[in-house]
């Protein structure tokens, strides 16, 4: 394009001038061709899998049967994904996203798992695994259950487990691509005192000279999680066909794979001497600025979590027809980020739920209800999905916003929607909104919102076939906006912003 708009192009028999002054129907098909160009990108994923198992009781208790089960797995999994140069040059928006990944994983597993009855109601779950990938050293896991039935009505369920998650190959074998939306403050910087700075560091602007790069690990290793659940099911004998389950959890994940920005790793050798210095190149001679960052999956961090599983299901059955109501919601009571502050040498802390981290808002709370109705060869669903609001940093700049009139329509914002955020007094009067302590703090308030979708289904019982007709967010609700998404954009992760739209699904059973 920027050939196609300079003089040049005007004695370049080659090249297409590119006319964006001569109104509606002046750029031509030939303009069009000459600044666009297609892409090719290939991608090829491959799954391997033996598995061979045996399962049989091995003893006899009061209770039942002792039952045993022994398992051996080997995985290969390999990835070959090349992306157009186009995507991963350096002028691509988000460089984390765009790179060629190419490489493979062995996984060796043997497990066993035992079921022992205690008593009548009471019964013990043991399970232990070891798993030997090709990248690292083998880790074993497992973990037990607790199964308790009081009465016929209420069953107690308790869990806990120790578990070990590997890293995806992306993480592992993503090719280098350069990084161009990072800066960072070199701490050495006219400083030789700190364990990772040379001796005689001068003074220099911090990161006009560097180069920073992102790429895969092959050298993580696995995360470790811990798990606790406690579940509660209840089917009162008084109520037919109602069941109300309840599950308490929490869960603790180290080792924790993450994006490791340029400024981290600055710090981390800096102020130890050892942590990622690997990772960095500096001028061999005074002032010895950095000239290059090489960023990439690291092991760093921890992740906690904890809340509330909650499920109803009931069906009334009548003459007339049956009616099905399904509720289901999760109650995130907290969700924390630790990691190593490697300035002030302690451990910080960052709630998910109220603050981003790493580009991720996640709201307390997320609840779907169903209604449904069953008559003869019909069936009617209705289906209500609540995403709650949550807190996030607001930091983008008040006139790259672009208000409309009409907050109902698709991408509709009016100034009340960024009341929160942080312009300063002066910009905040001229829209009428006076600073608040959320406005100090530089915090936005995204509200919650619910979308209801519809279907109908028609079951052809002779052919086994059903006919559904359905209309997904059947009054046209936009989705809540978000400052650190994008100029007036929404997180796409929390909701579906197609708007409404209608469908037709045919299904035939064999």
């Amino acid at each position: 394009m920027a050939s196609a708009l300079s003089n040049n192009c005007l004695t370049d028999s080659d090249c297409v001038p590119l006319n964006i002054f001569g109104g509606q129907g002046s750029i031509t098909q030939e303009m069009v061709n000459y600044i666009t160009r297609d892409t090719d990108d290939r991608n090829n994923n491959r799954l391997h899998v033996f598995e061979a198992g045996l399962n049989s009781d091995i003893w006899q208790l009061p209770a039942g049967n002792v039952n045993m089960s022994l398992s051996y797995q080997y995985r290969n999994e390999k990835v070959y994904q090349t992306l157009d140069e186009l995507f991963i040059s350096k002028s691509s928006v988000d460089t984390f996203s765009f790179a060629n990944t190419r490489g493979s994983v062995d996984v060796n597993e043997v497990s066993m798992k035992l079921a022992i009855p205690l008593t009548e109601n009471l019964g013990l779950n043991l399970a232990s695994n070891y798993a030997k990938f090709d990248f690292t050293q083998g880790e074993f896991s497992g973990g037990m259950a607790v199964n308790f039935m009081p009465t016929k009505s209420l069953q107690l369920n308790l869990q806990y487990s120790i578990n070990r998650n590997a890293p995806n190959l992306i993480e592992l074998y993503r090719d280098t691509s350069s990084v161009d939306n990072q800066s960072f403050s070199d701490p050495c910087e006219g400083n030789s005192e700190l364990p990772g700075c040379p001796s005689g560091a001068g003074n220099f602007v911090s990161d006009v000279f560097a180069s920073i790069s992102f790429s895969g690990n092959p050298q993580l290793e696995l995360e470790k999680s811990k798990f606790a659940q406690l579940s509660l099911e209840y089917r009162p004998e008084q109520v037919e066909n109602l069941r109300i389950n309840v599950q308490l959890f929490k869960q603790k994940v180290s080792n924790l794979v993450s994006k490791i920005s340029a400024q981290r790793t600055i710090n981390a050798c800096a102020y130890t001497g050892t942590v990622y210095c690997d990772n960095i190149t500096r001028l061999d001679t005074t002032p010895f600025y950095v000239t290059e960052v090489r960023t990439q999956y690291e092991n760093d961090g921890e992740l906690a979590t904890s809340g509330i599983d909650l499920r109803l299901d009931y069906r009334l059955i009548t003459q007339w027809a049956d009616f099905d109501l399904n509720w289901q919601s999760v109650y995130l009571k907290d969700l924390t980020f630790s990691e190593k502050n490697y300035v002030l040498n302690n451990t910080s802390e960052s709630s998910i739920l109220s603050l981003e981290n790493n580009n991720r808002e996640l709201p307390r709370i997320k609840s779907n209800l169903n209604l449904g109705m069953h008559k003869d060869n019909w069936s009617l669903n209705y289906q209500w999905r609540y995403v709650a609001g949550y807190e996030e940093r607001c930091n983008i700049p008040f006139d790259s916003i672009q208000f409309t009139d009409n907050p109902n329509a698709v991408g509709g914002v009016i100034p009340e929607d960024f009341r929160w955020c942080t312009y300063g007094a002066e910009i905040l009067s001229t829209i009428g909104v006076q600073p608040t302590l959320d406005e100090l703090q530089n915090l936005r308030h995204v509200g919650g919102t619910t979308f209801q979708d519809l279907n109908i289904t028609y079951h052809l019982s002779e052919y086994n076939t059903k006919i559904v007709l359905g209309v997904e967010n059947v009054f046209d609700k936009t989705p809540p906006l978000s400052a650190q998404a994008g100029q007036n954009s929404y997180y796409t992760y929390l909701y579906n912003g197609t708007g409404r739209f209608f469908w037709v699904r045919l299904s035939k059973e064999f």
